[in-house]
C-alpha cells in the first residue's frame, strides 16, 4: 500500500540497521527519501530512483541546515523526518570517558534536536509534517555501563513531547519509537551467550528484526497515526511490560 505516496522524507543514519530498513519501507510505500548519513556513499541496495544521498554530520548545525536546504531545493518540500542516527559506547559510569559522553549526546540528542529545529520551518510552509524520533527501551530503564546512551535516549522522549506540544497547532506531529534489542550486526556479533541473554530479556523470547521497527516508524510517519503526537511507541517484545 502506497501510504506515503508523493511524500518526501529524510532518514538520518539511513545506510545501516533500522535506518536502512526504514528507507526501504518508505520507498516501497511511495516516498522519495533523502538518506542523510555520515558515510561517504549510499548503499547500492537502495532504490536509486526514489532515494538520494546527503552526506551529513547531524551533530553540526551547518551540516543540518545544508541538509534541509538541499532536500527542499531538490524536492520542493519536506513531509517526514526520521531521527534515527545514533552511537553507543559502553563503560562504567564513574570512569566513563568524557569524550564518549559528549559524542553520544552530540549525535543522539543534539543531532535529533538540530534536525527537528531546522526542519520545522519547512514543514510549516508545507502545512504540516511528521517527525519520528528513535528512542529505546533504554530511555525508560536504567542499565549498568550505558549511562550516556540511556541518558540520550531518555532525553529524546522529552524532546519528542516538547516539540509535539509546541508545534501541534502547525499540524506537525512528533512521536518516538522505543525498540528493544534489534538484530543489527553489532548485536548479532556479540557472541552466542550474550545473544541468548538479550533474547531472554524479551518475553517474546527473541530480538526484533529491523523491518519490524521500520514498520512502526512507517505507521507514525503516515496518516494512519493522524491523531497521534507526543507518543512513545514501545516496540520491545514486552521488555518494559515486565
Amino acid at each position: 500500500m502506497n501510504v506515503l505516496d508523493g511524500k518526501v522524507a529524510i532518514v538520518t543514519g539511513g545506510n545501516s540497521g533500522i535506518g536502512f530498513a526504514t528507507v526501504q519501507a518508505m520507498t516501497r510505500a511511495g516516498a522519495t527519501v533523502a538518506v542523510a548519513d555520515i558515510q561517504s556513499r549510499i548503499r547500492e541496495e537502495l532504490d536509486s530512483e526514489h532515494t538520494f544521498y546527503c552526506q551529513t554530520d547531524i551533530s553540526k548545525a551547518e551540516d543540518v541546515k545544508q541538509l534541509m536546504e538541499q532536500v527542499h531545493k531538490r524536492c520542493g518540500k519536506i513531509d517526514i523526518l526520521v531521527n534515527n542516527a545514533g552511537v553507543a559506547f559502553l563503560g562504567d559510569s564513574d570512569t566513563f570517558p568524557d569524550a564518549q559522553w559528549y559524542k553520544t549526546i552530540d549525535v543522539n540528542l543534539s543531532g535529533a534536536f538540530l534536525c527537528s529545529k531546522y526542519v520545522v520551518p519547512y514543514m510549516k510552509q508545507n502545512g504540516g509534517g511528521s517527525i519520528v524520533n528513535l528512542s529505546s527501551v533504554m530511555g525508560h530503564v536504567g542499565a549498568p555501563r550505558q549511562v550516556a546512551y540511556n541518558a540520550s535516549k531518555s532525553g529524546i522522549l522529552a524532546l519528542t513531547r516538547c516539540f509535539a506540544v509546541e508545534f501541534a497547532a502547525n499540524n506537525i506531529r512528533v512521536n518516538a519509537v522505543c525498540p528493544g534489542f534489534v538484530e543489527t550486526p553489532m548485536v548479532l556479533g556479540s557472541g552466542e551467550e550474550q545473544l541468548n541473554y538479550l533474547k531472554g530479556l524479551h518475553p517474546m523470547g527473541r530480538l526484533a528484526k529491523p523491518e519490524e521497527i521500520a514498520n512502526s516508524i512507517l505507521f507514525l510517519a503516515s496518516d494512519y497515526s493522524s491523531f497521534t503526537t507526543g507518543a512513545a511507541l514501545m516496540v520491545d517484545g514486552g521488555y518494559t511490560a515486565q
